[in-house]
This record gives structure tokens, sequence and C-alpha cells, in this order.
């Protein structure tokens, strides 16, 4: 599967469990829209972060989202094995919970140029780990850069 996500400068995926992510440029809503369709339009969310998507975004009858569950049909693990292609969509622990049954096998991260207040809990998880690769593709824009890595290269 697919993990696309933002993060601020100062390595935070979100400001609160609450996050309506309006820090993020317009830009960075392109390309995840873009980059999704591109992988099938299949969108994997926990119930949380499906709760604090827009009605438009949920309703796009060119979007299937799933809500994950831990275990049955729905588990990361099953939903993986249905929809490799399939995107990703939440916070540090769901995005960590996919890493940890190896379900990612690839990372589309965008690093915005701003720093947000947030927690811990909310920093980006894969930070150090990623370090240890680097970007098998880099493109910058005026306010943010994008990176490609691919996880087959990461040592657990």
């Amino acid at each position: 599967m697919k993990a696309i996500f933002v993060e601020s400068q100062n390595g935070y995926l979100a400001r609160g469990a609450m996050d309506d992510m309006m820090w993020t440029p317009q830009l960075d809503k392109k390309l995840f829209r873009l980059l999704s369709f591109a992988f099938g339009g299949v969108y994997v969310c926990s119930r949380h972060t499906y709760s604090l998507l827009p009605y438009a975004m949920r309703n796009d009858k060119n979007r299937k989202f799933i809500i994950a569950d831990r275990d049955g049909q729905n588990s990361l693990y099953k939903l993986n094995m249905r929809y490799p292609n399939g995107v990703l969509v939440g916070g540090p622990r769901f995005l960590s919970a996919a890493y940890d049954i190896g379900a990612i096998d690839t990372f589309i991260i965008t690093t915005v140029n701003k720093n947000i207040d947030s927690s811990d809990k909310y920093k980006n998880p894969f930070a150090e780990k990623l370090v240890q690769i680097g970007p098998q593709c880099e493109i910058k824009f005026d306010d943010m850069v994008v990176r490609v890595y691919k996880n087959n290269l990461i040592t657990r």
C-alpha cells in the first residue's frame, strides 16, 4: 500500500486529533488527489480519519473509502492483500500499524515550509527510518518538497 501524507517542517503530521489540515497548501491537496487516482482511487483509513474528511471527498463517486478494522475482512493485513495499491489515510498511529504488518511499500511525503504546534503523538514516526535510505525522488516547490521512498530498502 501507499502511505501518502504531509508533514510540517518541524515533523508533525497534524496539530491534534481534530486537525482540519488547513495548514497545508492547496498544491499538496491537488497532488494527493492526483497520486491517489493514479494508484486506483482506493483509500484505506481509520474510522476517526474518515469522520474528519470533507463531505465532498467522502462522497466523490470516483473514490472508494474503506474503513480498516482491527481484524476480520477489513483488517489492514487483508486489505493490503486485496488492495496493494490502496492509499493509506490517517495519523501516525494508523500508519505505524500498517508499517508494522509490512503493508507499506511506498512512502510519498510532502514536507511543507511551515512549522506547526503539536505534541509528540503526531510526530512523523518514520523520520529516522527514512533517513537511512534517502528518497528515490525529490521534487521541490516554492513552499514544499515532495519525496518518494521505497519501503523495501528500510530495515525494521
